[in-house]
């Protein structure tokens, strides 16, 4: 969709809505909050905003294991009854070559087909990760898969004669990152006086504040603001009950984020403190003690100079993530980041994560991204994914993207 999560509302897998969670219901039903690891992902269409997908910007299409098929009539989506199989399959048995497969042999149905979009997703090497290890024998299988795959349908295309014309992109949402000990988060809240609600732990009627742990290495919290939800809790507030300086002290939590009463973000790790602030698409940063981001003190750096100059530091983008993700009406009031080798969840993962992502850290944020058509830079950012393939198709993007076109 070309959008930052922070854009599109859906500012991790797992979130809580101020406008729509008021704490009432049965048991197992909480309004207003979400798990796309559970019965929520059948859901995820519906919680994205009125804006197109790929899949709206071609005449005919196919998707094959995709999460969103939001854009995709439901007989282009070739996987639609075996892909809920799949993921069970593949998360409780930790059997995800089977995924591989599916998708696999739905690619090459699809390029058989003939459609002007193909989108199709292996889930072998995240579900892989998670499970053993980013480096583990399974997880290089998955990427040999995806490579068999390829060949395969690149095969079929030189035989159709549409090889040549034909774009491909091959990428990732997110790196991944060895786990050697999970931080409780939400009993560490529960020790600091904030009695914590967080999946599965829904029915809590006690609660101060909420947490929503995404990819195990960052996890958003929401703090009770008197009797409901609704209002934000400002950093200001946040620090001074001391959270901060808190949780900074458990060993393993990297950094700790909020955002300001007038809208700037304040981030903090042991060594020191930063603001950001972006007004009319300019961003600057300061600190106090220690730089935390290692990138040095700017002012009236558009987008594409942030990028630049912090991809190859300690937390490549985040003075532009970190701002984005608190555009979301469901963002949490107060995000955290774990080290690399830490992740954010104890209790109630099955299976136990060895692998991490969804934190600041490189190995985490840096992702590859093949486009068989040459561009001229090799530092750019997923969302600009969406409108370049477009432009490269010969299509306008929609206006109000967060990405821009690379050439």
């Amino acid at each position: 969709m070309g959008l930052f999560p922070g854009t599109a509302n859906v500012p991790g897998y797992r979130w809580l809505s101020r406008a729509g969670y008021d704490g009432n219901g049965s048991r197992w039903t909480r309004p207003g909050v979400a798990s796309y690891s559970g019965r929520e992902a059948l859901s995820f269409d519906a919680d994205l905003p009125d804006r197109p997908t790929l899949f709206d910007f071609f005449g005919s299409k196919r998707n094959v294991i995709n999460m969103l098929t939001k854009g995709c009539d439901p007989e282009d989506n070739l996987t639609r009854r075996v892909k809920p199989i799949v993921y069970t399959v593949g998360h409780y048995l930790h059997q995800w070559h089977l995924a591989d497969i599916v998708a696999a042999r739905g690619l090459l149905r699809a390029v058989k087909e003939g459609p002007e979009f193909i989108a199709c997703a292996f889930n072998g090497v995240d579900g892989g990760s998670h499970a053993r290890d980013s480096r583990a024998p399974k997880v290089i299988e998955s990427y040999r898969t995806v490579d068999r795959a390829i060949a395969q349908a690149r095969q079929v295309l030189r035989q159709q004669g549409r090889d040549a014309e034909t774009l491909w992109v091959v990428g990732s949402d997110h790196g991944h990152s060895s786990t050697h000990t999970h931080i409780d988060v939400p009993r560490k809240l529960d020790e600091l006086g904030f009695p914590c609600l967080y999946y599965p732990r829904l029915w809590r009627q006690d609660a101060h504040c909420a947490e929503m742990v995404s990819g195990n290495g960052m996890t958003q919290v929401y703090f009770r603001n008197g009797t409901d939800w609704r209002a934000r809790t400002p950093w200001d507030e946040i620090d001074a009950r001391g959270l901060p300086k808190a949780l900074l002290a458990v060993d393993g939590i990297d950094l700790v984020a909020g955002r300001t009463w007038d809208g700037r973000v304040k981030l903090r790790t042991s060594r020191g403190e930063g603001t950001v602030c972006w007004r009319e698409g300019a961003c600057s940063y300061s600190f106090r003690g220690e730089d935390p981001l290692g990138c040095g003190a700017f002012t009236g750096f558009d987008a594409e100079a942030v990028l630049q100059l912090t991809f190859d530091g300690p937390y490549p983008d985040a003075c532009l993530q970190l701002e984005q993700l608190f555009r979301a009406e469901r963002s949490g009031d107060l995000l955290i980041s774990a080290g690399s080798g830490f992740d954010l969840r104890a209790r109630w993962e099955f299976p136990e994560h060895h692998s991490t992502h969804g934190a600041l850290v490189p190995a985490q944020m840096h992702v590859p991204v093949v486009i068989s058509h040459p561009i001229s830079t090799n530092c750019f950012r997923t969302a600009d994914v969406f409108p370049t393939v477009l432009g490269l198709m010969g299509k306008e993007p929609a206006d109000g993207i967060d990405g821009v076109v690379r050439t």
